[in-house]
């Protein structure tokens, strides 16, 4: 592709080279603290100077510390647990996927008025796994634009995605 400004050749960019399938490493696991200077560090992109602090309402407390017990769940429950497409700079350790579709075919979705802002997109429930202070795990869930159907609308959407309470809701049901 030509420049129009140098007049020289510029490389295109690929979507495949920002989200692409990565392996999910159950074994590093991050701690919350970690997690939030991870997204953070994500949002800061978007909106410089940000500082990202989740609550309880942004997550779900597991009652187990064990790795396998919470992989065998998502598995269980029809997540991608081993291969996700996903941007590698911006996760790390666990974050297991779920095709949902559309938002408005969800169970109760007129009473999650925040959906209808992914409405015109196949979405996916996507979870961070962390640790919680007391070795306990943590999903922190968020509905997002689903790359393997819409890639440049999930990266144009970045920073945009449903979290909080909203997504949480959205888990449970999901994971019974």
């Amino acid at each position: 592709m030509v420049d129009p400004l140098l007049g020289t050749m510029t490389e295109e960019i690929q979507v495949e080279s920002v989200v692409v399938p990565c392996v999910l490493d159950w074994t590093d696991i991050p701690l919350v603290q970690e997690l939030e200077d991870l997204l953070a560090f994500k949002y800061s992109m978007i909106t410089p100077g940000i500082l990202f602090k989740l609550t309880p309402t942004d997550y779900v407390v597991h009652e187990t510390s064990s790795e396998d017990e919470v992989l065998e769940l998502y598995a269980a429950s029809g997540f991608d647990t081993f291969v996700v497409l996903q941007n590698p700079l911006t996760h790390r350790g666990a974050s297991p996927a779920c095709p949902i579709g559309f938002t408005s075919n969800l169970p109760n979705a007129s009473g999650l008025p925040e959906l209808k802002l992914l409405r015109r997109w196949v979405c996916r429930l996507h979870v961070d796994i962390c640790r919680h202070g007391d070795q306990r795990l943590v999903s922190v869930p968020h509905v997002e634009i689903d790359p393997g159907y819409h890639p440049l609308e999930h990266l144009s959407h970045q920073g945009r995605e449903v979290r909080g309470k909203t997504a949480v809701e959205v888990l449970k049901k999901f994971l019974g």
